[in-house]
């Protein structure tokens, strides 16, 4: 039973979604087997303890705005020698609530925001809320980029260390000063060599500071060194491979004398690659899958076009491993709005969304992976001057055979391959999975703990419709493909877990709109599992991938 009385106090306070997220926190003597409870019932992602284990501290969900996708934390400080907890920060906007680390006297507390449509900021704040918090950026200090990072501390507890999309900033504890260390040769950072669990920040064993950078140009990931004196800057290395996990694909040894990252490239499934000595000769020291060395896999390289709107696109084009200069092959191409394709250029099979495609390459398709950013309003009708000028500058090459051209998405992907099946018949197959058919039924999806976290997806998220339903009714109809399907002429396969509040129902809709138009369409429902097939179990993953083999191979020709 849900109820909801917008009268009663506090109604909108604790938002459903935290139900899911619910936990208590204890600390349990080790010895005795004694447990003592600190909080109850709290939602909260992370918690961190104090240096000197006097105290832990917690981002607690407080509220949310579901039609922003917003939610705000109240950082906790809960002391273990049974004192009541007090707030230090409130209202602090999260994306993951993990953003914050101690000072190595246990005194302060660090921590950034993260909101959309705004810059992420960084603040310091007495752990005994002896004050307000006291914010150490502003304007002048790009976006900090810590959703899957937090601040981190000098040793000393000085400085406060932060990563930036324009490089590494220090800030001065007490809010003296600043300054930006920036990566060399106009690389652009994406990372620090931190291990994911330490607040103090990590340097090498001479004193430098290392940097995960990217070239833009190439995709190439890099190592960058930088001096603590006087900020120069040295590129050490660069690689045609992808950083696998930012999250916690990095760890260093604790006397700076190695760091390890998780690599892959495009014929290379993730590895454990170890920078050591003078950090300039990186070597691989574990393959997850050692099979693969003898295997022959698809290359990829960089493809370019100019988009209908004049602005030179660029994508991951990945081929087969047989493939020759000059030959027309099969091509299908994996959208999503909002990927930066030519991104995936050194990912294993440039992506994981529907299905890996080393496993089309290999029975000889193509498969091209576009930039498509996202833009304001109306998704559906943008898309062919996107996707469209791609195809025809790799038939312009010799490359893709215009005959033989498919489609595929997952997701959101999946939600713009069967809109641009409404507006174009250039494709002879297409695959959507977990797609957004119907955005006026999608759009109240209720989930099973009274959740409707689809309203800020639609009005200021990823849809960007720019309102509630009763607000933009004609744009939900217009950006919807269910409303257009009279117009496909495409082979579609409908792809779907069951576990994920509507997904089903949205393929159902599709499968049943098509069926009564007459089309050619399947349905596949996979029982139990979740909107990703990243996690399906094994049985259902093959099997995807065998009806995705199968679907091509056969409206494809190949």
């Amino acid at each position: 039973m849900f109820s909801f009385d917008p009268d009663a106090a506090g109604a909108q306070a604790v938002p459903p979604r935290f139900d899911r997220e619910r936990g208590d926190l204890a600390v349990v003597d080790i010895a005795t087997g004694r447990v003592d409870t600190l909080a109850v019932g709290w939602g909260m992602r992370g918690w961190r303890i104090a240096p000197d284990g006097g105290a832990v501290a917690v981002l607690r969900m407080a509220e949310a705005a579901v039609e922003l996708q917003r939610i705000y934390f109240d950082l906790v400080v809960l002391p273990l020698d049974g004192s009541e907890p007090r707030a230090v920060a409130t209202c602090v906007p999260q994306r993951y609530g993990i953003s914050f680390n101690w000072s190595p006297d246990s005194r302060h507390l660090a921590y950034t925001t993260a909101e959309r449509g705004r810059p992420g900021r960084l603040f310091v704040v007495a752990a005994d809320g002896g004050g307000a918090p006291l914010q150490l950026s502003d304007e002048a200090v790009s976006t900090l980029a810590q959703e899957y990072e937090a601040p981190r501390w000098s040793d000393d507890g000085c400085f406060i260390y932060c990563l930036a999309r324009d490089g590494v900033w220090e800030f001065a504890a007490d809010g003296s000063g600043r300054r930006r260390i920036a990566p060399p040769g106009g690389r652009t950072p994406i990372g620090w060599t931190q291990p994911p669990a330490s607040a103090t920040l990590w340097r090498s064993a001479d004193d430098a500071l290392l940097q995960i950078t990217v070239d833009l140009r190439t995709k190439a990931l890099g190592l960058a060194r930088t001096e603590p004196a006087d900020d120069r800057g040295t590129l050490l290395v660069e690689l045609p491979r992808s950083w696998s996990d930012r999250a916690f694909g990095v760890e260093a040894t604790p006397g700076g004398s190695a760091v390890y990252l998780a690599l892959e490239a495009a014929d290379r499934p993730p590895e454990i690659w170890q920078f050591g000595d003078d950090f300039r000769t990186p070597r691989r020291v574990y393959a997850f899958n050692p099979a693969l060395d003898g295997v022959a896999l698809g290359a990829s390289r960089l493809a370019r076009w100019r988009a209908l709107d004049g602005e030179e696109r660029r994508g991951a084009l990945l081929l087969p491993p047989d493939y020759t200069e000059g030959r027309r092959i099969p091509l299908v191409v994996d959208i999503y709005r909002g990927r930066l394709g030519s991104d995936r250029l050194h990912h294993f099979g440039g992506d994981i969304g529907l299905g890996n495609g080393q496993l089309l390459a290999g029975h000889g398709i193509g498969v091209l992976y576009p930039d498509l950013p996202l833009t304001d309003r109306d998704p559906l009708h943008q898309l062919p001057g996107q996707v469209l000028p791609a195809v025809n500058r790799l038939i312009e090459l010799g490359i893709a055979d215009p005959n033989r051209l498919g489609l595929m998405g997952h997701s959101f992907g999946g939600y713009c391959t069967v809109a641009l099946l409404t507006q174009t018949t250039r494709f002879k197959a297409a695959a959507a999975s977990a797609a957004m058919i119907n955005l006026t039924s999608f759009y109240g999806i209720l989930t099973g703990d009274g959740d409707t976290q689809w309203l800020g997806w639609a009005e200021s998220g990823q849809g960007r419709l720019g309102g509630s339903l009763w607000e933009r009714r004609e744009a939900y109809i217009e950006n919807s493909p269910l409303f257009s399907l009279d117009r496909v002429r495409t082979p579609l396969l409908l792809v779907s877990g069951t576990a994920h509040p509507g997904e089903a129902a949205q393929a159902g809709e599709a499968f049943s709109a098509l069926r009564r138009l007459g089309q050619r369409v399947e349905l596949r429902l996979y029982q139990g599992e979740e909107h990703w097939p990243g996690v399906w179990s094994e049985r259902s993953f093959r099997d995807l991938s065998e009806r995705l083999l199968q679907w091509f191979a056969t409206h494809l020709q190949t």
